[in-house]
């Protein structure tokens, strides 16, 4: 939400605003990454998938920005770039939301 919300900012007090929340949730996301990642695969695949996760995300981090400053140099404007990103959120919000629970890494406890 907060993206779109960017999208449409036009003064610097609102930018600030949103520049507020997007970071407060993107700390919450870089806290609970590992949390849910371990969760769903257990601690000895954790290191692997981590860095393949933070791999993919930096592969977003390094294009992105250029592609959206090309494209602001030749048109003015940074609402499609602001605008992939926010559809790229929402994606991965849908995928997250119909995940099933993380199966359980536990031994049972034998009574």
């Amino acid at each position: 939400v907060i993206c779109f919300v960017w999208g449409a900012v036009d003064n610097f007090g609102a930018l600030v605003v949103v520049a507020f929340f997007f970071g407060f949730s993107g700390g919450g996301y870089i806290s609970m990454l590992p949390t849910i990642t371990a969760d769903y695969f257990g601690l000895g695949k954790l290191p692997s998938i981590l860095g393949a996760l933070y791999a993919a995300g930096a592969l977003g981090n390094v294009v992105g920005p250029p592609l959206t400053g090309l494209y602001y140099d030749n048109h003015g404007t940074y609402q499609p770039g602001i605008f992939v990103c926010a559809s790229f959120f929402v994606l991965a919000f849908l995928l997250l939301a119909f995940l099933p629970p993380p199966p359980s890494h536990t031994e049972p406890q034998s009574t």
